[in-house]
């Protein structure tokens, strides 16, 4: 079981909205099993595999909820346990800890993270290499640098030299590059400027296209680019980057096809046309380079295939992917939904919802509209929150913040109200009133831990007409462990 906090003043969320009609919800209160009970100075930051996270503060322990400590509040930091194990660290240096409490690997390491669900990337005296989770040590560590697996594959340096090595940390092959990139549909950017090679390998070690530097000008005179940088194919198109700053694209036989030495380029990588900002102006660029249209104004971003947004003297348009507009330059700032809906705001400050047609779905009358996923949006003004969920209802009560909690199974609205907590699910209905001091999700399903004072409770959500025997455990942690 995975437990994560969210912390109400606090709150990131990627801009979700929906077309709505004001209409009264049914609100209904909810029937909970209490599984455990228990009392706890030390302040609960997580609880995953069956183990709650404490803190003072400053330093970091476990113990189970039936009140057994398994490690005093010691450690500088300590994550989350996953598959058994969680990563700790004291002065600096980074070990393992098991569910009984047992240091299983020694904190030697002066930097620990996760590669995959059995690999940790380990590093000691400046050299890298990857243990498994009892400690075992399945990629020496002898490598000058940090490396991620790319399609199985990852470029390690030592000295001068280069190497691709796979995930037991066997050497497939080797080369003298001055920088490599990684793995990207079989292929990998590498630049070698001592022989002037820039180009793309395959996972053999062998060049599978060589960039030609070369560039024909507007003018007609041919410059050689010192390209410091490839970036991997993308519809068919690589980009790169010149140590002087420009950038540009090239094509699948190696030709670079534009060159702005502005170093103001964007890739507009919705399978529809690339553009180039150069000089304030915007050029809609087909694969082969040609400039097809040019707009006034800067590209900020891509809504969907067929829509991008367009700034000029600090407005944004909506405008067709062929360069057709859709809006006039009347908004101060456009956030993207999905492939069909965006949040817009005025020059007053205030926000409403439009589609990439240019219809006004919600007019812009409020000062904030946030995303809480699942086709939920949270509206506020006049400092109050109303929740619009996916059934496009907007729930009647306001309160002081709304924000997201999800497990890996739904999704549910944390309430705010004069300081304490609720939780709603995605229709508004209310699952716990605002009396709680903190409510925690778990990625057991329809499974929280709350809080109020002192005294936790792990509760289960009960499915509707459905009864259970309140089987609770109580016990009681003193301020020390």
């Amino acid at each position: 079981m995975k437990i994560k906090q969210f912390n109400i003043k606090k709150f990131v969320a990627v801009l979700v909205v929906v077309s709505c009609f004001f209409t009264n919800i049914v609100r209904v209160d909810a029937s909970w099993l209490t599984i455990e009970t228990f009392q706890s100075k030390f302040q609960i930051v997580d609880f995953s595999d069956n183990m709650l996270k404490t803190t003072d503060g400053d330093r970091y322990g476990f113990m189970k909820i039936d009140g057994t400590i398994i490690s005093a509040v010691q450690w500088d930091e300590a994550d989350d346990f996953r598959e058994g194990v969680a990563i700790i660290c004291k002065d600096r240096k980074y070990g393992l800890l098991n569910l009984d409490g047992d240091i299983i690997v020694d904190t030697i390491y002066n930097s620990m993270r996760w590669m995959n669900n059995q690999v940790l990337l380990v590093s000691k005296n400046g050299k890298y290499g990857c243990i498994d989770i009892k400690g075992k040590v399945i990629i020496d560590l002898q490598w000058d640098n940090t490396f991620v697996f790319y399609e199985g594959l990852a470029f390690v340096k030592k000295g001068s030299t280069s190497y691709c090595i796979d995930e037991s940390g066997k050497i497939i092959f080797k080369g003298e590059w001055d920088k490599v990139g990684y793995f990207q549909n079989g292929l990998a950017h590498v630049i070698n400027t001592k022989n002037n090679l820039y180009g793309f390998i395959d996972k053999k070690g062998a060049l599978a296209l060589e960039v030609n530097p070369e560039y024909t000008n507007y003018y007609g005179i041919k410059e050689k680019l010192e390209i410091s940088k490839l970036n991997n194919f993308e519809q068919g198109i690589f980009s790169f980057k010149t140590s002087g700053g420009g950038q540009g694209y090239g094509d699948v036989n190696g030709t670079i096809i534009y060159y702005s030495s502005i170093g103001n380029t964007a890739f507009f990588d919705y399978g529809i046309n690339n553009i180039i900002v150069e000089n304030g102006i915007s050029k809609i660029m087909n694969d082969n380079g040609k400039v097809i249209k040019s707009l006034p104004g800067e590209i900020v971003n891509g809504l969907s295939a067929d829509c991008f947004v367009l700034r000029y003297s600090n407005q944004l348009a909506l405008v067709h992917a062929n360069g057709d507009f859709i809006t006039g330059f009347d908004f101060k700032d456009v956030w993207k939904y999905n492939d069909t809906l965006a949040i817009i705001e005025k020059n007053n400050l205030q926000k409403g919802i439009i589609d990439l047609y240019g219809n006004m779905v919600i007019e812009p009358t409020w000062d904030s509209m946030m995303s809480a996923g699942d086709g939920l949006i949270f509206a506020e003004k006049n400092y109050k929150w109303l929740l619009i969920d996916a059934d496009n209802n907007v729930v009647d009560s306001e309160y002081d913040w709304l924000q997201t909690m999800r497990n890996e199974k739904q999704a549910f609205v944390l309430t705010t109200k004069n300081k304490k907590v609720g939780l709603l699910d995605i229709s508004g209905n209310i699952l716990l009133k605002n009396e709680w001091d903190s409510i925690i999700s778990t990625d057991t399903e329809d499974t929280f831990l709350v809080q109020k004072g002192d005294t936790y409770q792990v509760m289960k959500l009960q499915e509707e007409g459905k009864t259970m025997e309140n089987n609770t455990t109580s016990f009681v942690i003193n301020g020390k462990q």
